[in-house]
């Protein structure tokens, strides 16, 4: 696995946990489902990047709220 790839599974299982925690339940599907077809390797490992930098911006700014924080 090359550390891109392990690096993009990482930020998914990191993103899927931080989800279930904010209860954005689509979104930790969609880290689920990226992690896994990315340890599938049949897609490049930064397929997904642009996602999860979406959904990581999302997860921040609802993190946020929940603390009380002006996003």
């Amino acid at each position: 696995m090359n550390d891109h790839r392990g690096n993009a599974i990482r930020q998914c299982r990191d993103l899927e946990a931080r989800c279930i925690r904010v209860g954005h339940e689509i979104g930790q599907r969609w880290a689920h489902e990226w992690a896994n077809d990315l340890l599938d390797k049949r897609l490049p490992g930064t397929f997904y990047d642009h996602w999860i930098a979406e959904l990581t911006g999302f997860v921040q700014r609802r993190e946020a709220l929940a603390l009380g924080v002006a996003a």
